[in-house]
């Protein structure tokens, strides 16, 4: 395990370990039980994959400026518009074991964005956010990266 005191391995590493429970927890079921609703809002398992999958596109790539390489594969903003649980069930088309390969390849994004983001041709190495004042002022890499003109910031 590597070190848990450095944020990004601390990050991979708790995301992991819950995305590894999730998958764990529908070891040895059937596409039925999968899909079968099991709270009366009619989430089933395999429901909450999708949610998660989705979940993680959205944070992954949308916050961060990324492109999720097959959108099909994603509710779309039309979807969720027409239907806000689109992400919590899987549809007639959509298999079991598709969803969760799905879900895996989500993980290889994501981990690829916890580790770096490229922003204006330039380099962003992503930090854990905690609350509370900083320990001196980022007023100028924030102009930058808000991408303001250097005759301001100077």
């Amino acid at each position: 395990m590597s070190d848990l005191k450095e944020p990004k391995a601390a990050l991979r590493h708790y995301l992991q370990s819950i995305r590894d429970a999730l998958l764990w927890k529908l070891d040895g079921l059937g596409e039925r039980d999968l899909r079968t609703p099991r709270t009366p809002t009619g989430t089933n398992l395999i429901g909450i994959v999708k949610h998660m999958a989705n979940v993680e596109i959205g944070y992954f790539a949308d916050t961060f400026g990324r492109e999720w390489p097959t959108p099909d594969e994603r509710i779309s903003d039309e979807d969720f518009e027409a239907d806000p649980q689109a992400d919590w069930y899987a549809t007639d088309s959509e298999t079991c074991d598709g969803i969760i390969d799905l879900y895996r390849r989500v993980w290889t994004f994501a981990n690829a964005t916890i580790e770096v983001k490229e922003w204006n041709d330039e380099i962003v190495f992503l930090h854990k956010v905690r609350a509370g004042a900083a320990d001196r002022s980022y007023g100028i890499q924030v102009a930058k990266l808000a991408g303001l003109p250097a005759p301001v910031i100077a």
